[in-house]
């Protein structure tokens, strides 16, 4: 697998690893971003991201109790144009993202303020957005132009204290300490 080479740098033993007969496949980069989003979307009809997300965020229930907003399902459509047309049209590749919900009107015990029973259920199916939809290529049409989404690698929140040689000076050290927030700008102090 590797070849280990007599050299010897000090006490330590050098290992050579550009000599590996097995040749590694390269992996498909875009993979994880189109796993990640058709997730989200899960056209399959299975419980998606964003099925989980409304589902985290409802019910909503009014301060004095007595109406609650509960979402029911979602539906996402069909592309009204191809991906050729939108390019050609000037036009986003998407579709649209429609929610149905239920409010309720619970009656109340006016001595008590305890829930009775109920008084009104309403179900509607409202538009919420057009979502754009990733094509084969791991890209999005937006007003026409194909665009990509790229990834940004950024560092952990912490503190970071360093100490370097000065770039202007000879044999002065320059002690350097960086707060990097969850949120905001990044601050730098050099000594």
């Amino acid at each position: 697998m590797c070849d280990m080479l007599d050299n010897k740098l000090g006490n330590r033993l050098r290992v050579d690893f550009s000599n590996v007969s097995k040749q590694i496949e390269i992996p498909n980069l875009l993979q994880l971003q189109k796993k990640s989003f058709d997730y989200f979307l899960n056209l399959d009809n299975g419980e998606s991201g964003i099925e989980k997300v409304f589902k985290s965020i409802f019910p909503i229930h009014d301060p004095q109790n007595r109406l609650s907003l509960e979402y029911v399902s979602s539906e996402i459509g069909k592309p009204k144009y191809t991906i050729r047309e939108c390019m050609e049209r000037g036009l986003t590749y998407s579709v649209n993202l429609k929610m149905k919900i239920r409010l309720t009107l619970h009656e109340k015990d006016e001595k008590t303020g305890e829930k009775v029973g109920v008084k009104d259920i309403k179900e509607q199916e409202i538009y919420i957005r057009e979502i754009p939809l990733m094509t084969d290529r791991v890209s999005f049409i937006i007003n026409g132009v194909e665009r990509v989404v790229v990834n940004q690698l950024h560092r952990s929140p912490g503190v970071i204290f360093k100490e370097e040689e000065s770039s202007t000076v000879a044999n002065k050290l320059v002690y350097t300490a960086q707060i990097i927030p969850d949120r905001g700008s990044w601050l730098y102090f050099e000594y």
